[in-house]
Formats: C-alpha cells, sequence, structure tokens
C-alpha cells in the first residue's frame, strides 16, 4: 500500500531545499527574466526551483505524474550555482520532523488514503507564485507550490512556502489536506484570526465578508457574481497577488472568500492551496459552485473560474441564497 505520509515528508524536504534557490536568486538581483508566451515573466529561479522539486521527487517516487508551469526542464540549462546546496540561504529550523506534526482536523477523510497507487497520484508544481512580485520587489506574495492529487483529481495534500516572510517555519511553511490533516501552522494562525468567530447568524452577517482576490485588474463594480454577492451583503475587498497569498488568505481565516472569478489561473496555481483550505474546513468551488478537481488529460486550466471559501458555512449560505450562477 503506497504511504502518502512517506511522499509528503519527501516533498516537504524537496519544496523547503528548493525555496533556498528563491532566497539566493533575489539575494543576487540576478533574475535572468525573460518574457513567456503569454507575457507573464519567467526567471531562472522559477526553472531551477521546478528542476529541484520534479527530480528529486522522481528520484524517490518514479511513477507519480508531475505536472509543473515551466514545462520540461532540464538540468542543462540550469545554472550550476543554483544547485549547490547550501544553508546560508536556507530556514534555520529542521524540516525533517515537520510531517510528524500534523494535526488530524476533524475534516480528515481516512478513505482518501485507502488503496492510493503511486502511478494514479498527480504532482501540480507552481515553483514561483507571483513571479511578477518576485522581480518587483513584493516579496511577502512570493510563494512555491506544491500539490497532490489522486486519479479522481481530488486535492491530497498541498504545500504552500513562503520564501521571504522571515525564518520561523510557523510562518512561512503550510501543508496539509483532507487525506491527512494540516500542519500547526494552520491552526495557529486560524486561531489568531478567530477560529470561533461567528459570520452568521440565522443567515445574518454579522459583519462585512472578506472577498480576496487580484491586486491589480479586478473591478468589483463590473462584475456580476460579486454585484449579487453585494446586494445580499456588506463585503469587503482584499487586493492581493499571487493564488497562494490569496488561498493562504482563506486558509488562515485572514479573509473569508477568495474571489476570482476569471479562467486565468492553472492547476499549479490552485491545486495546493485548496488542499489546505479543505483540510482546515473550508472549500473551493468554480463561480458555478462546483467543488474544483485536477484530472489528468485535460488543459490544467480552472476555465470555469475560483470561488474559495474558509468555512462551508459560507459557501452553503451563498448557495441557499441562490447567488451562484447557473452554468449555460
Amino acid at each position: 500500500m503506497f504511504d502518502l505520509l512517506t511522499l509528503l515528508k519527501n516533498s516537504l524536504a524537496t519544496v523547503v531545499k528548493a525555496t533556498k534557490i528563491v532566497r539566493k536568486v533575489m539575494h543576487s538581483g540576478e533574475f535572468g527574466e525573460v518574457s513567456k508566451s503569454d507575457g507573464t515573466p519567467v526567471t531562472i529561479a522559477d526553472r531551477a526551483v521546478q528542476y529541484i522539486i520534479e527530480s528529486e521527487t522522481r528520484a524517490v517516487f518514479p511513477n507519480i505524474f508531475i505536472v509543473g508551469e515551466e514545462g520540461k526542464i532540464t538540468k542543462e540549462s540550469i545554472l550550476p550555482s543554483l544547485l549547490e546546496d547550501s544553508d546560508t540561504f536556507g530556514f534555520p529550523t529542521s524540516v525533517f520532523d515537520q510531517a510528524e506534526l500534523l494535526v488530524r482536523t476533524s475534516f480528515v477523510d481516512p478513505s482518501l488514503s485507502i488503496g492510493l497507487r503511486e502511478e494514479d497520484l498527480t504532482m501540480y508544481i507552481d515553483p514561483i507564485d507571483a513571479t511578477w512580485s518576485f522581480v518587483h520587489g513584493d516579496h511577502k506574495e512570493v510563494s512555491v507550490l506544491c500539490g497532490v492529487c489522486n486519479k479522481a483529481g481530488v486535492p491530497l495534500f498541498g504545500i504552500v512556502c513562503f520564501p521571504f516572510r522571515g525564518d520561523d517555519l510557523d510562518k512561512c511553511l503550510f501543508y496539509g489536506g483532507r487525506a491527512i490533516g494540516v500542519s500547526p501552522s494552520v491552526l495557529k494562525e486560524r486561531r489568531f484570526n478567530g477560529e470561533r468567530e461567528d459570520i452568521f447568524k440565522n443567515d445574518r452577517l454579522l459583519r462585512p465578508l472578506l472577498c480576496s482576490s487580484s491586486g491589480y485588474y479586478y473591478r468589483p463594480h463590473e462584475d456580476p457574481l460579486m454585484i449579487s454577492l453585494s446586494e445580499h451583503f456588506e463585503t469587503k475587498i482584499i487586493k492581493l497577488g499571487g493564488a497562494g497569498a490569496k488561498m493562504h488568505s482563506i486558509f488562515s481565516l485572514q479573509s473569508d472568500i477568495y474571489f476570482y472569478p476569471w479562467s486565468t489561473t492553472n492547476f499549479w496555481d490552485t491545486c495546493a492551496g485548496q488542499a489546505i483550505v479543505e483540510g482546515a474546513g473550508g472549500i473551493v468551488t468554480d463561480k458555478f459552485g462546483k467543488v474544483i478537481v485536477y484530472p489528468r488529460g485535460i488543459v490544467p486550466q480552472n476555465k470555469d473560474g475560483l470561488i474559495g471559501f474558509t468555512k462551508c458555512e459560507i459557501y452553503e449560505t451563498l448557495k441557499k441564497l441562490h447567488i451562484f450562477p447557473k452554468k449555460k
């Protein structure tokens, strides 16, 4: 039987190791930035981080199907200096015992860990989420994302690591999912931000709904879904860059909803964060209210947008009020 915890331990170690590269490149100031065909930037750090996570995962789990944002990466395309391991840009705390600290929340579904086969698993890697922010100095939104799904595309666990939020792993490293539980860092942030705070009473909102969305493009007064939501509830928009930062905002209870009803996110942007959100008791759907999954064999794009909820209570309330449009 495949041991999901062993994969988590390996993934945590490789993600944290790869995060050193992000810090190293930022320190050097030499990004080697180029534009991809869609106009978004890619740096030498993006390629090196993906190579490290992918190659070290395959060395232990050769049959896992891996999809990375930067496509196929060869060792020859990576600057040798970036692959030299060093503690200079790492975290002072060991990561190897992190997986043992998992907290099995009441939202864990043990059936997700039964009958798993290595060849049925898919790993999605976003080597640097919010690359634009990375290049332009807004480092707190930058993250390294790694998510693992089963054959049906259901997220099993995810890892979100922020390279520039200090050296304390409790503030930088978050992981978990419905198959395994969540890291203490997730629960610590939820407690700090008001785990027990009620949002609704008899379907009446007790405070404004905090909605995290794009920091650059979003115009809430032009969006039909937000207009519908605002007709029922007072809302407040929190602008953030990067899917990892926005997912973190909901699994840490800094906002109530991750609102992004457009088709411009991909599976590697959202899989890791969704896993943690679900492990902490939330839910992630498309703009029609259908739970998002990540199957192989299709274009890895969230074509019907994404709406994430920190608590299922919010989702159920909006569903009851028919906030979600019907898919034509």
